[in-house]
């Protein structure tokens, strides 16, 4: 199994930290939350679309 990415890695420390919730963390990435919570359990890698999108997300998280 692929390692998770490290923008995947850097938007769950935003989630753990209560930064941003599963479901916002979905609704950013135009999918359900159930696939944010596969992401994050390392069930399903994010397709190469939704790994730009996470890696947009997270520049944008960090300039909050």
């Amino acid at each position: 199994m692929e390692q998770p990415l490290e923008e995947l890695k850097k938007l769950h420390e935003f989630y753990k930290t209560a930064r941003y919730s599963k479901l916002g963390i979905a609704m950013a990435l135009g999918v359900d939350r159930r696939t944010v919570r596969r992401w994050f359990q390392g069930k399903n890698p994010p397709t190469k679309k939704h790994q730009r999108l996470i890696k947009k997300l997270v520049q944008e998280l960090k300039t909050e």
